[in-house]
């Protein structure tokens, strides 16, 4: 959903001025066919790992996978199907904010790489040395590779997960609005 989200968000950019011009009607009737089409949607995730301290950065990944919290409501999430990286499939909740939520509380956190620049804005360096990774609000984040794969620590993880939910929550409400 947030890849075509932001698929959408990013070839729609453009012409957001001529939202503007189009009747009311014809901008929920587009709205909604993109909603409608997302239904039918795979989702793309690394594998889900538990009992971890890390969150993994992943390139791969078109949403962002995070544990359930506390007093959650769960069962009120959207049930989606999700492709595994490898090649399994699964079912899992989506919040309303676009983030992919399994039923333990222990599941690593995964933060997709391409929502890291698309949506937060952050810079990202790899090169033989390790991984840079640079948050314009926070600035460098610690992040080291383990077994070829980005890390970081598990709280910096969720924290950006969260600002990336925060994000698309907004989005579509302003969406709704229109």
């Amino acid at each position: 959903m947030l890849k075509s989200l932001t698929t959408s968000a990013s070839t729609a950019s453009p012409s957001t001025t001529s939202v503007a011009n189009e009747p009311r009607d014809e901008v929920v009737d587009r709205l909604q066919q993109q909603l409608n089409s997302l239904k039918l949607k795979v989702f793309k995730l690394s594998q889900v790992s538990f009992g971890k301290s890390q969150g993994l950065v992943d390139s791969g990944a078109t949403h962002a996978l995070r544990p359930l919290r506390p007093v959650e409501p769960f069962a009120g999430y959207k049930t989606v199907p999700v492709t595994l990286a490898n090649g399994q499939q699964a079912q899992l909740r989506m919040t309303p904010g676009g983030v992919m939520v399994p039923e333990r509380a222990d599941a690593e956190p995964i933060l997709p790489m391409g929502l890291l620049i698309e949506k937060l804005g952050c810079k990202i360096e790899w090169n033989s040395e390790g991984v840079c990774l640079r948050h314009p609000q926070r600035g460098i984040l610690p992040i080291q590779v383990s077994g070829g794969c980005p890390q970081m620590a598990r709280s910096t993880t969720l924290e950006l997960i969260e600002e990336l939910e925060n994000m698309e929550s907004m989005d579509s409400q302003i969406l709704k609005k229109l």
